[in-house]
């Protein structure tokens, strides 16, 4: 974390909470009858579990809400009972990468991009498990993927688009049958070769050969289809990649017009943060 964030920034998300004593939560803690110590450790992990729970489904309410105004409502509601949850580890000094990823997950929506990368480094910091060091590293792919979008300027754009491109190698090399992180690093590479070809002489030929991240998202998106055909996100990015080319044919034109149909959009970037951690 250090070499890729500096050592105060890095100080900064990964220090550990301290050991105050929150009123508020043993206060919580005693009026349920689960006093604020390791005799009931078993019982207050159970607690942030079902905080977290309830969270992720809030959350996934939000997905598919109508209307900014609701998302963010129920975001937010989320974001309450993760921060109960996150009270009671930070008393206890307990452990919890849901509780962290999913609060991760959760301020990406809201666009807290700063905090959406807290969140999910600790969740870094705290994974053991395989499949969740891939989960908490696709949540990071998410997050720089978005957060370049959402900047102007193209130094900050590609530096962002390159920060999701090696946390989408990562959650790859922890599970390497993670369809979205294949998918997501395809989309991240194209926006990394339409920038290389804006900077390019405006009268310049450009040859397929020299299009390295083009050549690469495509390359992703075969290894996809061949572990799983049916999988249609992938499907309209190859064909939108070999659009960019020139090297669309009869086919991939079908696959744009047919799914373009269905959904009209750019690149199809699977966003949602389904992939709960249990």
């Amino acid at each position: 974390i250090n070499a890729e964030y500096g050592t105060e920034r890095a100080a900064a998300i990964t220090a550990a909470p301290t050991r105050r004593r929150s009123t508020m939560v043993r206060c919580a803690c005693l009026q349920r009858g689960v006093p604020v110590d390791g005799s009931n450790k078993n019982k207050l992990k159970e607690r942030v579990h079902r905080y977290v729970r309830s969270a992720g489904d809030m959350a996934k309410q939000g997905d598919v809400a109508v209307g900014q105004e609701q998302k963010e409502k129920l975001y937010n509601d989320a974001l309450r009972r993760l921060n109960k949850a996150k009270k009671i580890c930070e008393e206890m000094e307990m452990k919890d990468t849901a509780l962290y990823y999913s609060s991760g997950n959760v301020h990406r929506k809201l666009g807290s991009f700063h905090l959406a990368e807290e969140m999910l480094l600790i969740a870094r910091q705290q994974a053991t498990k395989g499949d969740h060091m891939a989960r908490v590293s696709y949540g990071l792919g998410l997050t720089y993927k978005q957060w370049g979008d959402s900047l102007p300027d193209v130094p900050s754009k590609t530096e962002h688009f390159n920060r999701a491109r090696q946390h989408y190698m990562a959650a790859i090399a922890a599970d390497s049958d993670l369809l979205e992180a294949y998918n997501n690093l395809g989309v991240v590479l194209v926006e990394l070769d339409k920038i290389w070809c804006a900077e390019q002489p405006k009268d310049a030929r450009i040859a397929f050969a020299d299009r390295t991240h083009l050549k690469l998202a495509i390359d992703y998106y075969d290894r996809v289809i061949e572990m799983s055909p049916g999988y249609d996100p992938v499907r309209w990015n190859k064909a939108a990649a070999l659009k960019l080319c020139g090297m669309d044919d009869e086919k991939s034109n079908e696959t744009l017009r047919v799914m373009g149909a269905q959904r009209k959009g750019g690149a199809r970037m699977c966003r949602l943060s389904n992939c709960v951690i249990a």
